[in-house]
């Protein structure tokens, strides 16, 4: 018992020391959680910026065209419709790029990831039609848009409260919030939501 006595004092610095690299580590992981969730965030806030500025100009384009046919038009709004109408592709790109850059910022084993990447590809499948839309459609189309994407953010917002929740507790109180309390159901939430979206957009044609 003398002998092992002096080395308490030693194994107390060990324990210590253990504890201190844990929770170290533990401050690492949830700094780098918490600059995933600000970069998600303004790639999601870009991401839509770019779609309500496709639909706006696309919108504007339609019209002029439409007015067009039957007449009634200046040099001044034709001009614009054909340099909005010329920039339309490059905008998909920019979009196309966008959705890219979140899809390699989210991990396509995690279903809530999951669930972003199936309403994204939905609204993304919409987005292609614009090119192809007649005038007659073009309204349904931009509501079915605005739709998907409003989905979208609610989506995203449901995460990042699930994901800010997790940050703040520990390990144990995590699991238990996930799978028990009010994380497992905006879990399901999320799912049901991504589900139906889909289900209600992921037709070839946009509804009449």
């Amino acid at each position: 018992m003398n002998f092992i006595l002096p080395w308490f004092p030693l194994l107390g610095v060990i324990i210590a020391g253990y504890f201190a690299v844990l929770q170290i580590r533990l401050n690492n992981i949830t700094n780098a959680r918490i600059k995933w969730l600000d970069t998600l965030k303004e790639q999601l806030a870009g991401f839509n910026s770019e779609i309500f500025e496709l639909t706006m100009n696309k919108a504007v384009v339609k019209t002029i065209e439409e007015l067009e046919s039957q007449g009634l038009h200046s040099d001044q709004a034709g001009a614009f419709a054909d340099a909005v109408g010329n920039g339309l592709i490059d905008q998909l790109k920019k979009i196309q790029h966008k959705f890219d850059s979140i899809r390699l910022n989210l991990n396509p084993k995690e279903d809530l990831h999951i669930a972003v990447l199936r309403v994204m590809d939905v609204l993304m499948g919409l987005l292609n039609q614009i090119p192809n839309t007649p005038f007659k459609k073009q309204k349904n189309l931009t509501r079915d848009i605005t739709d998907c994407t409003d989905q979208l953010v609610l989506i995203a917002r449901l995460i990042f409260k699930l994901e800010w929740e997790k940050i703040k507790q520990n390990r144990f109180q995590r699991f238990y919030y996930s799978r028990y309390c009010q994380g497992a159901s905006i879990h399901d939430e999320i799912l049901v939501i991504a589900k139906e979206t889909s289900a209600k957009y992921s037709a070839n044609e946009t509804r009449e």
